[in-house]
């Protein structure tokens, strides 16, 4: 996906019925403001996936998000997925599989 420069904060908890998860973001400029050089980053309000990537490969999208500025604080999902399942989680644009952040639960 290029330079885009975003970093997230994720909390993951197993419960009885799957996989409960809370994050928070922090993105780049303000969609439609300059971006910076070599920065691949939509320049409009970005829509966002967090995926469960399985340890056979499986993809769950556990939520979604529209980004249109500033820090994405308090999101909340959750999964029926175990999370003694879960490789790593991602996230992505929205219908994409290349991630913009990940992160390895193993």
């Amino acid at each position: 996906m290029g330079s885009v420069d975003m970093w997230a904060q994720l909390v993951v908890t197993p419960t009885s019925w799957g996989t409960k998860l809370k994050w928070s973001c922090h993105y780049p400029p303000k969609p439609g403001k300059s971006q910076p050089p070599q920065s691949d980053y939509p320049a409009e309000p970005v829509t966002y996936d967090l995926v469960l990537v399985r340890r056979d490969g499986a993809r769950t999208v556990a939520g979604s998000w529209t980004w249109t500025g500033g820090e994405t604080l308090g999101l909340d999902a959750s999964s029926a997925v175990p999370i003694a399942d879960v490789e790593r989680v991602e996230i992505t644009l929205d219908g994409e599989d290349t991630a913009v952040a990940a992160a390895s639960l193993t």
